[in-house]
């Protein structure tokens, strides 16, 4: 059993916006898949609340291959190659700097790449986060997706994994031959012979009902945008479940609200009639209290030069206000005063 280490490809003989997940990141393969379990755990077990958690795994899983399988595809356009032997370039980034997975070789070559893995740190993280049973969907099953993107010839078997209790998992691929996809050409040789010695009758037979051909399967961009449609649509009948269940405890809120306004209604009405009822019953001291307030601040404002003119004109303007002394006698009829005697 041996072990072999191959360099990658350099950064710039791979597209711009083609750089394979694993090569491309600046962070290790299992921080990445950390970050995203920090958000797809807790909306997988929320889908689980919501639909089942088989429909929950099933949408969570079918997602992920296909975003798996559109990183393969990539991997192969950034390596400019679809060989076995440049998927072990795929194969050495996976440990990353730290040895997050612990790799035996046992073959390595242009026809089949077999290794195990001893040590998963993956599995150990998610063991840690409470996951354990959504590793394999969030982690194992890309590996399948993934490879087929790589290439269609590419194909992975594998029996076991530690992520469900294996002490290692097994990786098994093997690239098809070229010569399988020309498997097919003797068989329409022989069937383009017999239509040409055929009779005429039977020809206009084959003519008139032709077999109805196999509808084309589904695009990689078509299956992406109907995984994509039923996640959002998922997400919104999520979303307004979570509002129907939260109106009720809104309307109750509500109720309370204006249940302890209403309760403190009376008590404020009472509060401002009873500070009515003293402004009125103390006007006096409240009209001297703001008169000494205002004489002191303004005591302190004016300048001492032209304070004698400011008491003075206050003193004239209360002389002013106070009745005078001789009101009464002024205001006596004529006829009432006496004349001086002689």
């Amino acid at each position: 059993m041996t072990q072999h280490t191959h360099p990658p490809a350099p950064d710039d003989e791979r597209p711009e916006g083609h750089q394979p997940e694993a090569v491309r990141a600046t962070i290790t393969l299992l921080q990445r898949r950390g970050i995203e379990a920090e958000v797809l755990i807790p909306l997988i077990r929320n889908m689980e609340q919501e639909i089942g958690s088989e429909a929950a795994h099933r949408i969570a899983r079918s997602t992920i291959e296909t975003i798996a399988r559109e990183q393969g595809h990539a991997v192969a356009e950034a390596l400019q190659r679809r060989d076995l032997e440049g998927f072990h370039h795929v194969k050495d980034t996976w440990s990353g700097a730290g040895g997050d997975l612990q790799v035996t070789t046992l073959r390595e070559d242009g026809e089949a790449l077999d290794f195990n893995v001893t040590g998963c740190r993956f599995a150990e993280m998610y063991r840690r986060m409470g996951a354990e049973d959504l590793g394999f969907i969030l982690s194992c099953s890309r590996d399948f997706a993934l490879s087929e993107g790589y290439s269609d010839g590419l194909h992975l078997e594998r029996t076991q994994t530690i992520m469900q209790g294996a002490p290692y998992c097994d990786f098994r691929y093997r690239l098809a031959s070229p010569r399988a996809a020309e498997e097919a050409a003797p068989g329409e040789s022989a069937l383009d012979t017999t239509s040409n010695t055929a009779p005429e009758a039977e020809t206009t037979a084959v003519a008139v009902s032709p077999e109805p051909e196999a509808p084309a399967p589904p695009t990689d961009a078509e299956r992406l945008e109907e995984q994509a449609a039923r996640v959002g649509g998922f997400l919104g009948r999520m979303a307004k479940s979570i509002a129907a269940r939260a109106k009720p405890e809104v309307e109750l809120r509500a109720r309370q609200a204006r249940a302890a306004a209403e309760a403190a209604r009376p008590h404020v009405e009472r509060a401002a009639q009873n500070a009515k009822e003293y402004v009125q019953a103390h006007d006096e001291e409240i009209r001297q209290a703001a008169e000494t307030g205002a004489r002191f601040a303004a005591n302190r404002v004016i300048p001492p030069t032209i304070r004698p003119l400011v008491d003075a004109a206050e003193q004239e303007l209360r002389r002013g206000a106070a009745p005078p002394d001789d009101a009464s006698e002024d205001a006596a009829p004529p006829e009432a005063k006496q004349p001086p005697k002689a």
